[in-house]
């Protein structure tokens, strides 16, 4: 039997992202540029993991406006 982590089970932020991203663009993920051009990702999922945080991270990718808010829910809006 196999077990899954608490991370594992969830969504991580940078997924949640480029998912957000490829939706306003009407693409897939797999079309989506890497995040890590456009930001520190390890950093991102570092902060968004932390619950004692309430979080506002702007930065732009392929020419959008991404804004991921936590506060104590996850937001992504592309802007």
């Amino acid at each position: 039997m196999i077990e899954s982590t608490k991370q594992e089970v969830e969504r991580s932020i940078i997924y949640e992202i480029v998912e957000e991203i490829a939706e306003d663009n009407g693409t897939t993920e797999c079309e989506i540029k890497p995040l890590h051009e456009s930001v520190d990702a390890d950093a991102l999922e570092d902060l968004f993991e932390r619950p004692e945080l309430c979080i506002k991270v702007e930065f732009t990718h392929e020419g959008q406006k991404v804004v991921v808010e936590k506060n104590p829910e996850i937001q992504v809006n592309i802007i």
